[in-house]
């Protein structure tokens, strides 16, 4: 995961709603760790699936239908900071009993949506014609 500073904002669907209170690095484990605030009533949106990303405040694809941008809240673009989920065809899970439980940070939703699958067959396929619009 990218880098985080202490006041980076915390967005769900696009709104601020907390910000990143503590930043530091475990040397036993070799990893960053954020301590983040999310403030009431928002703080009941976290369940024990809930999936936390960087948000760069700009995500470019290139895909079958062309190049795609999409941009975040202008704070966002400014700063950075950390998004927050649940992954549509995932359950939420429960709501959480518990202050400051870990959670892995992902480098961006791609990465999320890539880790839901856990068992997978590689294959190649050869099309005759034009792959555009296909989709995953």
């Amino acid at each position: 995961a990218g880098k985080l500073g202490v006041g980076d904002p915390v967005i769900y669907k696009g709104f601020t709603v907390g910000r990143v209170e503590k930043t530091s690095f475990d040397v036993d484990t070799r990893r960053a760790l954020y301590q983040l605030f999310i403030f009431k009533p928002y703080d009941s949106l976290v369940r024990t699936r809930t999936k936390f990303w960087l948000n760069s405040g700009l995500d470019l694809q290139l895909n079958a239908e062309g190049f795609e941008v999409k941009f975040g809240s202008l704070e966002s673009l400014l700063t950075g900071g950390v998004t927050f989920d649940s992954i549509p065809g995932m359950e939420s899970g429960e709501a959480l009993t518990k202050d400051m439980t870990n959670f892995r940070l992902y480098d961006d939703v791609k990465q999320v949506r890539e880790g839901m699958y856990d068992e997978y067959i590689e294959f190649v396929m050869l099309f005759e014609e034009s792959v555009r619009g296909l989709k995953r």
